[in-house]
């Protein structure tokens, strides 16, 4: 009787390490992929690095601009390398989808920017009714 006693309580001792009861838990296997989560993956929201950096001519050699604009906004960074302060005039022109036509919103903005830094103007011309469809830079003057 004792070898039929042995062999059982080795088989419940058995039974109890294949269920967990006194191991620790092994690690997954080298090559398995990571566990899924249950939230979906993260995509790249719209930021301004996805509106292109196109050059401006500023009228003014020493004075570098560029402009992003899209969604009704035109954020222009110009370089001022002159010696002098210099003002700029800067205009956008929206082109809004209406009902039935193309329409066109308009803004003006005027700033002065010190000798030897860099900043930047912003200004927006929203539709007043549809929606948009391209924004652009339409005159930048710096004097």
């Amino acid at each position: 009787m004792r070898a039929e006693a042995r062999f059982v309580s080795m088989g419940l001792a058995a039974v109890a390490l294949a269920a967990g009861g006194c191991s620790s838990p092994s690690p997954p296997p080298a090559d398995s992929p990571p566990p899924a989560t249950s939230e979906p993956a993260a995509t790249a929201a719209p930021t301004s690095q996805a509106i292109p950096v196109e050059p401006v001519d500023s009228g003014k050699a020493c004075a570098k601009a560029e402009a992003q604009c899209g969604g009704g906004v035109c954020e222009v960074s110009l370089d001022n390398t002159c010696a002098e302060p210099v003002t700029c005039n800067l205009s956008i022109v929206t082109v809004c989808q209406g009902q039935t036509d193309l329409m066109q919103a308009k803004g003006r903005t005027r700033d002065t920017f010190a000798a030897q830094k860099k900043s930047k103007m912003s200004i927006s011309a929203n539709c007043n009714e549809g929606r948009i469809v391209s924004t652009r830079v339409d005159a930048l003057e710096c004097k």
